[in-house]
């Protein structure tokens, strides 16, 4: 049966046109209020899939991102063909063949060598804050900076040998 959004005309038009011109949308409101519902009915209409990921506490970037199957990295070490793509990244690869770059608290080259067999970049950001921060003033600190460079490359390097 299809989904029917009962009072909230305007809402749809205005969700339609955002996305009929390739705009963003966000949609705010207290709980029961028909947000999710107004989004399933959009979905449904343009045959295409709904993921819903709620901003609560339990939220991880392993949830949004995806994670590995623990009894099979025991098994049989991190593998590709081990990782579940989680909600983000399902969604992202239905609508883009664009390389996909990955990143959240990869701070050495294991890290980086894992991300980069599982997507087609590696963003890393926290690493570096954190040695900027920890180093302020630091007479080494562009040595330290380059280090940790080096090692994150080394792991992405080592992949592709």
């Amino acid at each position: 049966m299809p989904i029917q959004v009962v009072g909230r005309r305007r809402e749809l038009e205005l969700v339609r046109a955002a996305l009929a011109s390739g705009a963003h949308i966000l949609i705010e409101g207290p709980p029961g209020t028909g947000k999710s519902t107004l989004l399933r009915q959009v979905a449904e209409s343009r045959h295409t899939e709904f993921v819903l990921v709620e901003g609560s506490a339990e939220l991880t970037p392993a949830r949004l991102i995806g994670s590995f199957d623990p009894a099979l990295v025991l098994e049989q070490g991190y593998r590709t063909e081990n990782f579940s793509d989680g909600p983000l990244v399902r969604a992202m690869r239905a609508v883009t063949t664009l390389p996909l770059a990955v990143g959240f608290g990869v701070s050495n080259a294991d890290q980086a060598r894992t991300i980069g067999e599982l997507a087609d970049g590696v963003a890393v950001g926290s690493a570096f804050v954190r040695t900027i921060e920890e180093n302020a003033g630091c007479a080494e600190l562009e040595t330290k900076l380059e280090t940790l460079a080096r090692e994150l490359s080394g792991g992405l390097l080592s992949k592709n040998r």
